[in-house]
């Protein structure tokens, strides 16, 4: 059986030794190119963007954990932190269930479109990953961005509001 058949969706591609460093780069722009084109739209209403079409998550929590994420710019953000802003009225142990229930949740959601380094997980801490999706507001932090006016900054969630002046 060929390797292609064998390794099914998993297969990228194949070199030969001895190793052509430009047959090499081609392999791994070709791989990129074929992974899910992501936008992430913060101003006006929160939306992920998979090849022009609008994501549509797995709960409205599993969103605004997306959400949260994004909002810290690439930066780690701590389970508390996370838990104070979507779960405020929630005791620390309900909170941390409803974290992890989330995490997976969205882990499940990204997988199944091909976008599963969109965010790193580490135990107790959670990060957007730039360089795996374009996105409004990080172009507008990184002064990228053509944006001249916005009118808000994602009104759907409370904790969204303390940033909002950093923002606009």
């Amino acid at each position: 059986e060929s390797i292609p058949n064998v390794l099914g969706e998993n297969f990228g591609g194949y070199c030969y030794k001895p190793y052509d460093k430009s047959l090499i780069i081609n392999q791994i722009e070709s791989i990129k190119k074929s992974r899910p084109q992501a936008f992430i739209k913060t101003f006006d209403a929160f939306e992920l963007m998979i090849d022009n079409n609008v994501f549509d998550f797995n709960g409205a929590k599993t969103k605004e954990l997306f959400a949260f994420a994004v909002n810290k710019n690439g930066a780690y953000v701590q389970i508390e932190e996370v838990i104070k802003a979507l779960w405020p009225n929630k005791s620390s142990d309900l909170g941390q269930i409803s974290y992890r229930d989330s995490v997976w949740k969205l882990k499940r959601d990204l997988n199944s479109v091909g976008l599963d380094t969109l965010l790193t997980f580490k135990r107790g801490f959670i990060k957007a990953n730039k360089d795996v999706a374009k996105c409004d507001l990080w172009d507008l932090l990184d002064n990228k961005s053509e944006v001249t006016s916005i009118v808000s900054y994602m009104p759907n969630y409370a904790w969204a509001a303390d940033y909002e002046a950093i923002v606009m």
